[in-house]
């Protein structure tokens, strides 16, 4: 059987999927709205999992059916439905929009300039530059070569038997590692950055 929106569907409800997810897919109307769900932090490790355990759709049915909208081509914006994030900068109050990202089956170096990316099968270089909020999320056996470029906290979840590989830091950034699996990896190289390593429950 394909590994489609259909079967995912089947195998979703099958999973008791929760009523709030099931009303909002059942609200997705094109697959803007279905790659916004996606993205989604909340659904994010959902999507992680049933790719690599097989019953969620494929990494080639992602990169068939949602060309258009992954490996920078679409920037989906407050996803969370959190319209803005409201930042105080002193007396002024500055108006922050979340921008959130897909890559999949991607082999070219990613610069990430959003605030959260999702990176599904991939085999590239990562390089972040300093953001208000970065987080990444790293799942299906990628292999991912990161670039810290700029001071700054940045927040890794990492899942299955994804590898980070630390190339590049400096002593002012602040990496915090969540992992959702004994068998993820975590190189570091000569890094004189500052970092903090977390297991983390997976709950789906």
């Amino acid at each position: 059987m394909e590994r489609d929106l259909n079967y995912f569907w089947k195998n979703c409800i099958e999973r008791n999927l929760c009523k709030e997810y099931v009303l909002m897919w059942r609200n997705c109307k094109t697959k803007k709205d279905f790659i916004d769900l996606s993205l989604k932090l909340g659904s994010i490790p959902y999507i992680a999992t049933s790719i690599y355990n097989g019953w969620g759709i494929s990494e080639k049915y992602i990169c068939s059916e949602f060309s258009e909208y992954i490996n920078g081509k679409y920037i989906g914006i407050d996803v969370e439905c959190f319209n803005k994030i409201n930042k105080i900068n002193k007396d002024n109050k500055e108006e922050i929009e979340i921008k959130s990202v897909l890559y999949c089956s991607n082999k070219e170096d990613i610069n990430f300039k959003e605030n959260i990316i999702h990176i599904i099968d991939c085999d590239c270089d990562l390089y972040v530059p300093f953001n208000e909020i970065k987080i990444i999320c790293i799942s299906n056996k990628s292999n991912i070569r990161l670039n810290l470029l700029e001071c700054g906290t940045t927040t890794i979840y990492l899942f299955d038997e994804s590898i980070v590989t630390i190339e590049k830091d400096t002593e002012f950034t602040l990496t915090q590692f969540y992992k959702y699996s004994d068998n993820c990896k975590i190189i570091k190289n000569d890094t004189v950055g500052k970092y903090l390593f977390k297991r983390k429950d997976l709950k789906i």
